[in-house]
């Protein structure tokens, strides 16, 4: 064979090589690319959000109290879902409204408590104030968790999620540690004997703020619990007027140290009186009723008998002859601190409070001065003086507070 004709064959060779590599790379060039997904941001665990009516999810299967949305327009009620716990959200306060959890065998096991830092929630909407760890460092209160860590103690990832602080609000130790902590244990081990539980808890009022006045520390915290037998099927279904239902309302204080969480036993229809709240929206309509009992009792809430105001009797701070009748409602003289000047008033009443004209008397020096602002319902909160002395540090000086039309509202005895 000549060489001419084996320098045609390997030119040949070499042509359709580079033929077929010239189709491999068109081929590759025109085959869609699958994307490399993006990472999660925190919460990991988050789902898309349900509308109100999905009460598919087994963490708001009793309903949504609130009618909470992801929609950032509702900033004080805005619905965050995890696979965790669901729940409602105040973008001014900067805590939730309530969390709603289900807990059941399956969620306990033996995974060590979370150790890191509690952990900022960056899937709020953006220019939202993100709490972080450190605001509540040196506060006094503890980080207060809502769905509680214990309750996700099967694995690692759901036990994280109970530290996102959208599901933490500002709770006194006593509190915490006290009370709060033996009611959730005593969920646990009502689940080991064999039940499951829906759970609902939240806050109201306000003590004051954390974090340059951008984190509400809560005057109240309650919680509901709704108890079955483990069972399969609906559960909604095996709700009945006889289920067990365990409803608290405690102060956000240390006043509860020492103390039982039977003490502050209630009734579910009296938490939603106070806080506006449907706890069992999904609850069949003639059961839910049964379930929520009787509402806010004489030791909760003063009686319509005894909340009637009182004839207009301010004389000047000269003298109260109605002392002894005082309704202390809708609001009430909790404190009053005469050294510093300053006075504390909770409002025991289910309705926002605007004090704008409301009196204040000294009765030892005949001193008054005006309130301004508003009261939630059952917020406490402590008022500064005027600038100047009003009370008597060295003598009985009593105190009284009044409507601008005169009317005793509250009266405190310096004794």
């Amino acid at each position: 064979m000549s060489a001419r004709s084996n320098r045609s064959r390997i030119l040949l060779a070499l042509a359709l090589l580079i033929l077929l590599i010239a189709i491999a790379l068109v081929v590759w060039a025109t085959e869609p690319v699958t994307p490399t997904a993006a990472p999660p941001t925190l919460p990991p665990t988050t789902q898309p959000a349900p509308q109100p009516t999905d009460n598919l999810n087994p963490q708001i299967a009793l309903g949504n109290p609130s009618g909470a949305r992801p929609d950032p327009r509702q900033p004080d009620n805005y619905l965050i879902v995890r696979d965790e716990y669901v729940l409602s959200y105040h973008r001014d306060r900067a805590i939730p409204n309530w969390v709603s959890w289900y807990l059941h065998a399956q969620n306990l096991g033996d995974v060590p408590r979370y150790p890191g830092r509690f952990i900022t929630d960056t899937s709020l909407p953006d220019g939202w104030y993100q709490v972080n760890h450190d605001d509540y460092t040196g506060s006094g209160y503890d980080r207060g968790h809502m769905a509680p860590s214990a309750d996700r103690s099967a694995n690692a990832q759901a036990n994280e999620a109970t530290f996102v602080l959208t599901n933490i609000v500002p709770q006194s130790p006593a509190n915490n540690q006290g009370l709060w902590a033996d009611l959730e244990q005593h969920g646990r081990d009502l689940v080991r004997a064999g039940n499951e539980i829906y759970l609902i808890a939240g806050s109201t009022g306000s003590l004051g703020t954390l974090a340059n006045g951008r984190l509400t520390i809560p005057a109240y915290l309650w919680k509901v619990l709704l108890i079955l037998p483990t069972a399969t099927g609906d559960d909604r279904a095996r709700i009945t007027a006889t289920t067990e239902v365990i409803a608290i309302w405690t102060p956000n204080d240390e006043s509860v140290a020492n103390r039982s969480w039977q003490e502050y036993q209630t009734s579910v229809r009296c938490i939603e009186q106070r806080t506006g709240l449907d706890l069992f929206a999904a609850v069949d309509d003639t059961v839910e009723p049964l379930l929520e009992g009787e509402g806010c009792i004489a030791a909760d809430q003063p009686s319509p008998s005894s909340t009637q105001p009182l004839a207009p009797s301010f004389n000047g701070c000269t003298s109260e002859p109605n002392a002894a009748a005082a309704p202390d409602h809708p609001v009430r003289i909790s404190s009053i601190d005469k050294a510093a000047e300053t006075i504390t008033l909770e409002n025991v009443s289910t309705t926002t409070i605007n004090l704008d004209g409301w009196i204040i008397c000294s009765f030892r020096g005949s001193q008054e001065y005006r309130l301004t602002g508003r009261l939630a319902p059952g917020e406490q909160r402590e008022f500064l003086g005027p600038g100047r002395q009003i009370w008597s540090n060295s003598d009985q000086d009593d105190g009284a507070l009044y409507t601008p039309q005169g009317e005793l509202v509250s009266y405190w005895d310096d004794r």
